[in-house]
């Protein structure tokens, strides 16, 4: 009988502080924060029931963390870094559309893209176009003197190592 109530405790325990997880998450993602909606449910071991929602909020914290990092680096003056934050935040964009759909972000999936590109095209003078044919390089060095270019023709040529 002990067994089973201690049984029956830990069953609740482990109830509760998945609900309270997912409960936190959701929170997290109607305030928009949807990378620190991701983290609260990152690692937990998610019920069948709660796939899409986990997945919902994964294509959004993929796009959504290169838009903040753009914002800390940006503060810093770190113009290189923060131009590629905002390319990758228009390529996964346009990378996670179909998936977007799929989960119901597609509103919230635009939003930030278009708050990225609005970006691009007022501080670095790039188009969305441009972006994602920066995103497209494979070559490294391709990519890092387009981004170059960009900058020196802004006169914003610091660079971070």
């Amino acid at each position: 009988m002990a067994a089973s109530f201690v049984a029956l405790v830990v069953l609740g325990a482990d109830l509760l502080g998945y609900s309270n997880q997912l409960n936190n998450a959701k929170n997290q993602y109607a305030k928009k924060n949807y990378s620190e909606a991701f983290a609260e449910i990152s690692g937990m071991e998610i019920k069948e029931d709660d796939m899409e929602l986990y997945n919902k909020y994964h294509v959004m914290a993929m796009v959504s963390v290169e838009l903040e990092a753009y914002e800390s680096l940006m503060s810093q003056e770190f113009y290189d870094m923060a131009l590629d934050c905002l390319v990758r935040t228009v390529g996964r964009a346009e990378k996670y559309r179909a998936d977007a759909e799929n989960y119901g972000c597609i509103q919230e999936l635009n939003e930030l893209e278009l708050k990225a590109e609005t970006i691009l095209s007022e501080t670095f003078d790039v188009s969305r176009e441009e972006a994602l044919e920066f995103y497209s390089y494979r070559n490294k060095k391709e990519y890092s003197t387009a981004l170059a270019k960009v900058l020196k023709e802004l006169g914003l040529e610091k660079v971070t190592e």
